[in-house]
């Protein structure tokens, strides 16, 4: 990946790289490997910490969304739904 933006992966930045995804690995990001993936599906430079914690809170977002719409819901279930008003008891 590195090589196709012309970027070449020195052992230096191989190193800081490998630290980075070990540094995710450790605080319970992801795994290493995960955080490798993410960068290179992504055509990230590098590994960042605070990329894959924005990315992996994108994907929450995304995944919490998707399930709490309502456009797999008939209409008409959509129509009589009352458990808003429950709350109001």
């Amino acid at each position: 990946m590195r090589l196709s933006i012309k970027k070449p992966l020195t052992q230096r930045a191989f190193n800081q790289n490998m630290d980075k995804a070990v540094k995710c690995a450790l605080i319970g990001l992801c795994s290493a490997t995960e955080a490798v993936d993410i960068a290179s599906d992504k055509c990230w430079q590098g590994i960042t910490v605070e990329f894959i914690q924005a990315h992996r809170a994108r994907e929450m977002s995304a995944v919490h969304s998707a399930a709490t719409s309502t456009k797999n819901t008939p209409l008409l279930q959509d129509l009589n739904d009352r458990s808003w008003a429950q709350s109001l008891n």
